[in-house]
C-alpha cells in the first residue's frame, strides 16, 4: 500500500487529507510539526510528499536537504499545498504539482492517481445505487440500476441485452438533488449473466453526449456524495466541519479552513 506523508500546521487541512487519502486505499502519516516532519523522512520512505508551504518555509538548509533527499533518493513525488496569504516557496525545493487551497476533489483525484498508479484513473467513480433508463436508438426503454458512475460514464445493471460499441440514451435521476440527466453514450463493454457475478447483466457506458451544464450537475452531484460518504466513514468522530465545504455557481470544492473553536 502506498504511502503518503502529510505536512501543515492547519489541523484541519491534515484531518480532512488524511480522511480523503485512506478513503482512496492509501496509508497516510500527518506530520503536526516541522519536528515531526523531519522525524517521518529520516524514519520512513514515503512514495508521496503533500507539504503546504507555511511548512516548507519552517525548514533550514538541512530540512530542505532532506526532503530532496527522499525526493530523489526515493523517488517521492512533492506536492505543495499553498493558499494566497501563504509564504513565498522556498529556494531549494522542486514540486511536481502546486495544489491551490480549498482543493478541487477531481483535480487531487487525478493528481494522486498519476504519481501514485501504474494504470492511473482519470476521474473519480462512486458507487452508488441509482434507477436508470437506458433507450435503444430511440426504441423501447429499459430499467435499471446504475451501481457506478463517474464524470466519464457508469455501470448499469439491466436485463436487456445491450452490444459493445452500440449508441444509446440513458437517463439517471440524482437523488437528493432534485435532478434528472439525459445523456447520450456508446456501451464500452457488456457483462453476461454466469455463476462467478451472480447471473449480473450489464454494461459499461461512456458519456458521449455530456453538456457543460450537466458535467457541472454530475461533479456536484458526485462532490456531495463523496464528501458526505468520508463522513459517515469517519470512524475517530473527526467530521468535516460544514465551512470546509464551498458551494460555487457549477461545483462543489472542499475548502480547508480552520475552524472556529
Amino acid at each position: 500500500m502506498k504511502l503518503i506523508l502529510v505536512g501543515h500546521p492547519d489541523e484541519d487541512i491534515r484531518s480532512t487529507l488524511e480522511l480523503i487519502l485512506k478513503n482512496w486505499g492509501y496509508r497516510v502519516m500527518a506530520a503536526v510539526s516541522t519536528k515531526h516532519l523531519l522525524a517521518f523522512l529520516e524514519e520512513t520512505e514515503p512514495d508521496l510528499l503533500m507539504l503546504g508551504a507555511k511548512t516548507l518555509a519552517t525548514l533550514d538548509s538541512n530540512g530542505i536537504a532532506l526532503v530532496e533527499k527522499r525526493r530523489l533518493g526515493s523517488e517521492a513525488g512533492l506536492f505543495t499545498l499553498n493558499r494566497k496569504d501563504d509564504p513565498a516557496f522556498p529556494e531549494g525545493i522542486d514540486a511536481d504539482i502546486h495544489l491551490d487551497v480549498p482543493l478541487d476533489i477531481f483535480d487531487l483525484f487525478a493528481a494522486v492517481q498519476n504519481q501514485l498508479e501504474k494504470h492511473p484513473r482519470s476521474f473519480l467513480r462512486m458507487d452508488v445505487k441509482l434507477p436508470g433508463m437506458v433507450s435503444k436508438e430511440g426504441k423501447s426503454s429499459y430499467l435499471g440500476e446504475v451501481l457506478s458512475l463517474s464524470p466519464r460514464g457508469l455501470f448499469i445493471k439491466i436485463g436487456c441485452r445491450l452490444e459493445k460499441g452500440q449508441t444509446i440514451q440513458t437517463i439517471i435521476p440524482l437523488i437528493g438533488i432534485h435532478k434528472e440527466l439525459d445523456i447520450e453514450g456508446k456501451v464500452l463493454y457488456t457483462v453476461q449473466p454466469a455463476p462467478e457475478n451472480n447471473y449480473m447483466q450489464g454494461a459499461g457506458i461512456e458519456f458521449t453526449g455530456l453538456s457543460e451544464e450537466n458535467m457541472a450537475v454530475l461533479e456536484g452531484y458526485l462532490e456531495s456524495r463523496f464528501i458526505s460518504g468520508i463522513r459517515n466513514l469517519d470512524e475517530a468522530g473527526t467530521m468535516l466541519a460544514s465551512d470546509q465545504i464551498q458551494f460555487h455557481h457549477r461545483e462543489i470544492t472542499i475548502k480547508l479552513l480552520r475552524k472556529n473553536h
